[in-house]
């Protein structure tokens, strides 16, 4: 299938063949431009003094857990300059039930302690795992085995819920806790894409067939505040919140989710967006309008490549 798409971005091109949608005869330039990008090397000397600062709020893009998933999903990993540093310090930080640890601050009146320490909730556990098995260059090692183990082992017949480390006690988010929590459901099933077909089916299974039975609920329902109407609907990056591209990104990783009915409906919302030019972001985070995902004048190279990928793979199932 070649590229519908072209593409003048150092970063975007570098995403492109990382993920193996085309070579270019120039990937060593197209690198050390990428590496030099002042951007990017920001955000890898930011990342070396991990776990850094402490989330607040999951719906930061500036946080560094959102930033490293950033590198993961433009494809770096710890053969490159300054990511096996990170990735060790990552690794460095794990609960004794498995997942990794960052820091966070959950105030008293939501049943935290009000300062910052290190653990971990669904609504960064299975992100964390997720872009630090990318950045491992998908090797999965005994600490993030355990993490991926333990993560599977949580999924109910209805998803994942907002569970959080034995030591924050009853925090369980702003939801009923037999809730699922869509969010906490498809970061579950984007890390366990990269684990092998074979592998952890049940639970697999189970989680895409929650995210579909929400679409069908979706004007009964939002749990843990998780709405798809006008905004979940709309266009946006990076892959930080719970939205349409996200959610259809993310099931384009598994060939039995891609032939439902549900995934359609979605796709199809997604590609009518399409404009002459390409796809133009509809919604954006301020904090990253120096990228330009980060405009919603203008199309986005990287969205037009992003939605590029997840249209090779669905191809490559049939």
């Amino acid at each position: 299938m070649p590229l519908k798409f072209s593409y003048t971005s150092a970063y975007v091109k570098f995403f492109v063949h990382r993920h193996r949608m085309a070579c270019f005869e120039d990937i060593t330039e197209i690198e050390q431009q990428t590496f030099n990008d002042p951007r990017i090397s920001r955000i890898v000397t930011e990342l070396q003094d991990w776990p850094c600062y402490a989330i607040t709020s999951h719906k930061n893009v500036a946080h560094p857990l959102h930033k490293l998933s950033f590198l993961a999903e433009l494809g770096f990993n710890r053969n490159d300059p300054g990511i096996a540093l990170i990735i060790d310090k990552v690794l460095a930080n794990r609960s004794q039930e498995g997942p990794l640890q960052l820091l966070i601050e959950i105030p008293k009146h939501f049943g935290g302690s009000g300062k910052p320490e290190l653990s971990w909730v669904m609504s960064d556990a299975p992100v964390l795992l997720y872009a630090a098995i990318k950045l491992n260059a998908l090797e999965i090692n005994k600490p993030l085995r355990q993490g991926i183990d333990f993560i599977a082992g949580l999924v109910a017949d209805n998803g994942w819920g907002c569970v959080a480390a034995k030591e924050l006690g009853k925090f369980h988010g702003p939801g009923r806790k037999q809730d699922p929590c869509p969010y906490a459901t498809m970061f579950a099933l984007k890390m366990l894409a990269l684990t092998k077909e074979q592998e952890y089916t049940a639970a697999k299974n189970a989680g895409i067939a929650a995210l579909f039975d929400l679409w069908d609920r979706r004007k009964l329902t939002k749990p843990y505040l998780f709405g798809m109407g006008t905004d979940f609907k709309k266009l946006k990056l990076p892959f930080v919140w719970y939205d349409i591209l996200n959610v259809v990104d993310t099931l384009s990783m598994y060939p039995q989710a891609v032939q439902d009915k549900r995934f359609k409906e979605w796709l199809a919302i997604i590609m009518d967006k399409e404009t002459p030019a390409g796809f133009i972001p509809e919604s954006v985070y301020l904090k990253v309008n120096d990228w330009d995902f980060g405009h919603k004048k203008l199309p986005s190279e990287f969205m037009n490549a992003v939605i590029e990928r997840l249209l090779f793979r669905i191809n490559g199932y049939k």
